[in-house]
């Protein structure tokens, strides 16, 4: 499941990193049949998931905690923590949480694309810290 995971990241980075021209997508990266702004939605969602995923994996890198311990502080398994790193059924408040048990607070910003003033805030959750 990993191995499958990092080859669509890698996919999806090579599609988001290119300006012009055309690339040659792995041959097991399924890419639907659909409309293109819609396609764009999930090809974002897709790189968002991965990048948050591994934030929360570095964090808690960072404290020298294993997915066992850092799962016993947090009262869950070891295997939900390796679905918040690798982004399976990710939700906000998972990361908010996650992110308060290693210490770290949760910085949100809506950036316009046409320009514009950045609206941001710091999201901080008092909870269980390691």
């Amino acid at each position: 499941m990993r191995k499958n995971a990092e080859a669509r990241r890698a996919a999806l980075e090579r599609v988001m990193g290119m300006g012009e021209g055309s690339i040659e997508l792995d041959a097991s990266l399924e890419i639907p049949e659909e409309d293109p702004v819609q396609l764009e939605g999930r090809v974002n969602h897709a790189y968002l998931e991965a990048t948050v995923g591994e934030l929360l994996e570095a964090a808690r890198r960072e404290r020298g905690l294993g997915k066992r311990e850092f799962a016993r502080v947090l009262g869950t398994t070891h295997g939900r923590i390796g679905q918040l790193e690798h982004a399976d059924n990710l939700e906000l408040k998972s990361v908010l949480e996650t992110a308060a048990a290693l210490e770290y607070d949760l910085e949100l910003s809506l950036i316009p694309r046409a320009g514009g003033r950045t609206l941001g805030a710091v999201v901080r959750l008092g909870t269980r810290r390691v």
